[in-house]
């Protein structure tokens, strides 16, 4: 019989193992995504979560509006400083020509998976679950871009250490130009060339 504290450590270690995996992908992902493909496809894929989130939202059931005339006479009483904070207005995305039968294609998406859900045993779909769960993908596609723009940044910071120059094209090529003419005016002024100079001169021929 084996010995379940060696099992439970070897089941940690398969569970560290693969979350450096995991944070490894994630990490390439997203400095895929600083990428000019990476950044086309995070804006094509972000406006079509978008356009289906605001397609979505005109499921969700909305409040009764309320009118000044229905108001009794104890309303009068009512504190001012409690606001009455309405829901934000509904946004069409598509012309009304796609955007009729998009919003009962979703309609019909979900109505077919809450029936699938009430067959094993689970919870209908509801409008505000699609509405969700849209809203966390599209959280998670951002912190995928700030994570590759961070890494990015690092990258550069760096690399701009190894090389104080390397990301200063202007100061590299007025560097090649000016160099020439301090070692004329260096010899013929004192018939030699400092050290300092001629290295700088090696660097700046080596970028």
């Amino acid at each position: 019989m084996s010995n379940p504290q060696v099992q439970t450590n070897d089941e940690l270690e398969i569970a560290e193992a693969q979350n450096s995996l995991c944070d490894l992908l994630y990490d390439y992902a997203a400095k895929a995504v600083t990428t000019r493909i990476g950044q086309f496809v995070y804006r094509r894929v972000e406006s079509a979560l978008s356009i289906v989130e605001k397609t979505a939202r005109w499921s969700l059931p909305q409040p009764a509006p309320s009118s000044e005339s229905s108001k009794g006479p104890d309303d009068s009483t009512e504190d001012p400083g409690k606001m009455n904070i309405s829901a934000p207005p509904l946004i069409r995305p598509l012309p009304w020509l796609l955007f009729i039968p998009a919003l009962i294609y979703m309609r019909l998406i979900r109505s077919a998976l809450s029936l699938m859900a009430l067959m094993m045993g689970w919870r209908p779909i509801l409008p505000e679950h699609v509405v969700s769960w849209l809203q966390n993908k599209r959280r998670k596609l951002r912190a995928l871009k700030y994570r590759g723009q961070k890494l990015d940044r690092i990258q550069r910071a760096e690399r701009k250490a190894a090389k104080p120059n390397a990301d200063d094209p202007q100061t590299t090529w007025l560097s090649k130009i000016t160099l020439p003419w301090r070692m004329v005016i260096y010899l013929k002024a004192y018939g030699q060339v400092p050290s300092s100079v001629v290295s700088s001169f090696r660097q700046t021929t080596n970028i």
